[in-house]
């Protein structure tokens, strides 16, 4: 299943591996709390998302394919800030493909370190970098940025690593070089690893349906 984590990231055949499945960066748009029932539900954010999935697995394209010129800055940004993570913690950090988790979900991480970790590289505008710059625990993570905690988790669970490591780089021009780099790890946490799985099932399910009423596969 995991014959695609080899292949280089925004190749074609990389982009074929990701239609139809849900992806790490994606992962905020299904995820829900539990209820007093300990229940998860979709939401219509989720259900839109699980739709425009399901059908670029039918088109194997993609319903929208834009880059900003604000994505391509933080896609060159991305070499540097790895370059400045290794040299700051004295790793070598391995790029890789896209890791499945089952036939409808995966990861592409943007890096690998070590043989229990990895790296999530983010390269955002002064003012998003000073919120990161004031997190002192992974839970801060996930009141600033959800989305980004969740990534990491699912990182974790398709590649089965231990810790994730989330990094902000500003390489603003007035900014002091030392706060450049920003960097918090998660550890694996079970209780998130569940949640991701259970609204991964709902997510699955809603997918399966769709493609029972619209005659595909």
């Amino acid at each position: 299943m995991n014959n695609f984590k080899f292949i280089q990231q925004g190749s074609e055949d990389w982009h074929k591996a990701r239609f139809g499945r849900f992806t790490a960066s994606k992962l905020g748009c299904i995820i829900s709390e539990p209820n007093k029932s300990g229940l998860y539900k979709l939401g219509k954010g989720a259900k839109t998302y699980i739709e425009q999935c399901t059908m670029e697995q039918i088109i194997q394209g993609k319903l929208i394919d834009y880059k900003s010129s604000a994505m391509i800055e933080g896609s060159e940004n991305e070499i540097k800030a790895a370059k400045a993570y290794q040299i700051k913690n004295k790793v070598f950090a391995v790029s890789t493909g896209f890791w499945c988790f089952g036939e409808h979900s995966g990861a592409s991480p943007d890096k690998l370190v070590g043989k229990y970790g990895g790296a999530e590289f983010k390269n955002p505008k002064l003012k998003a970098h000073t919120k990161y710059l004031t997190i002192q625990e992974p839970k801060g993570l996930k009141a600033i940025e959800k989305d980004y905690f969740y990534q990491c988790h699912m990182c974790m669970l398709a590649t089965g690593r231990k810790w994730w490591d989330f990094v902000s780089y500003c390489p603003h021009k007035n900014l002091p070089e030392h706060l450049h780099l920003f960097q918090i790890r998660i550890n694996r946490s079970k209780e998130i690893i569940n949640q991701i799985i259970q609204c991964l099932k709902l997510a699955t399910a809603y997918k399966l349906d769709l493609q029972k009423r619209w005659g595909v596969k």
